[in-house]
């Protein structure tokens, strides 16, 4: 596995120990040595490498990647577990009708209160949790006093 952050030692850990039987062994390869990881990446596979077999890549270069073919069609490894991805995350996995990558993981933003900052009555008797995030931020913005919203 090549990258510029190396991932979760326990990820690589769990997937030896699940495939160690069937000869597969996992190991993570520094190929930034200091610079940007997908201009090192984007050197390997412009020159045909075989250093890379698996490579964590963020959504904005799956296109730039897939252009060249330098990602392998995973259609038919993706399509009968499709109901196990966020389908929005697996929309990123996408080129020109094809999966070309496997979302491996996900983030979102979360919004709460605390409520030792933020006062839980509800102005003027509106209800006390926003709907929609425009009112959250204009409550939030009035709340708290010089707050980078």
């Amino acid at each position: 596995m090549c990258g510029g952050a190396q991932p979760s030692p326990g990820a690589i850990a769990g997937f030896n120990k699940k495939y160690r039987a069937r000869g597969l062994n996992l190991r993570f390869v520094d190929i930034a040595g200091g610079g940007p990881p997908y201009d090192a990446l984007k050197g390997l596979l412009s020159r045909r490498s075989q250093r890379c077999d698996v490579f964590f890549l963020d959504v904005d270069f799956v296109g730039e990647f897939a252009a060249p073919r330098w990602l392998l069609d995973a259609t038919a490894l993706v399509k009968p577990r499709k109901a196990r991805f966020i389908p929005s995350t697996l929309t990123t996995a996408r080129y020109r009708g094809r999966y070309v990558a496997v979302p491996a993981t996900t983030d979102a933003g979360l919004l709460y209160y605390r409520s030792d900052r933020i006062a839980t009555v509800p102005p003027r008797g509106r209800r006390s949790t926003p709907r929609r995030w425009p009112t959250a931020g204009s409550r939030t913005r009035g709340a708290v006093r010089g707050a980078d919203l």
